[in-house]
């Protein structure tokens, strides 16, 4: 193979891997839910939205709207999870295409500090993420306890994802609050994306270049390493 060649395939290979890398981002919304103001409907335990599940096991998913002065806000609706007659709650994310990465999310207590029932909000959220192949990647996350309802300060907190929670099977975040029986996650704006991974005929393309730029050098060197003379 010639070093032209070698170079060539290495290239395209290159430029294959940086095409599916291009993933787009998919921020999973409830904006569709015309809803009063200070309005909630209860939508069983699942959710299927734009190629996700979100799921609540032997719990009660509801969808708030905006506009309640005694709950963190955001000016749009949001998704409530919430599991009656135990300290715990979970809400599981999962793409029903294949695996996906989870960019970054959005998390709020349920009540504004002093105002409604302290017990029904999670104070903690272990979020834990099963990867494709085995094992998982984990992160706990404390709220703040700081909203005031619509307009003000930001009820709502961004946390943002590293490159570890990629190519995930499930994501699970498990709320917290010891002593409760009513714990709640409110959650919006979950930005997520299709996993990317590599075809097979992209792997062998790098492999064939690599190869290749090798086999090039090798000929254009001497039996003992030094360079061979064309035509000598």
């Amino acid at each position: 193979m010639s070093l032209r060649m070698g170079s060539w395939l290495v290239v395209s290979a290159v430029y294959v891997l940086l095409g599916a890398g291009a993933a787009q981002a998919v921020s999973l919304t409830f904006d569709h839910y015309a809803l009063p103001p200070a309005s909630s409907i209860q939508i069983g335990n699942g959710l299927a939205l734009d190629g996700y599940l979100l799921d609540a096991p032997a719990g009660e998913l509801f969808i708030d709207a905006a506009g309640y002065p005694d709950r963190p806000d955001n000016g749009t609706p949001t998704l409530v999870a919430r599991r009656q007659g135990l300290d715990s709650v979970d809400l599981r994310l999962a793409s029903l295409t294949g695996n996906f990465d989870l960019l970054q999310v959005d998390l709020a207590e349920l009540f504004n500090p002093g105002a409604g029932n302290p017990l029904f909000t999670a104070l903690s959220i272990d979020v834990t993420g099963l990867l494709d192949g085995g094992g998982s990647v984990q992160r706990q996350i404390t709220l703040d306890g700081i909203s005031d309802g619509p307009g003000g300060v930001a009820d709502f907190e961004t946390f943002v994802f590293d490159a570890s929670w990629t190519n995930l099977t499930q994501v699970v975040f498990h709320g917290v609050r010891p002593g409760s029986t009513l714990p709640h996650i409110k959650i919006d704006n979950i930005e997520v994306q299709a996993a990317v991974v590599p075809e097979p005929s992209t792997a062998m393309l790098v492999l064939l270049g690599l190869m290749g730029l090798g086999a090039s050098r090798r000929d254009r060197m001497g039996v003992d390493g030094a360079p061979s003379r064309i035509g000598s």
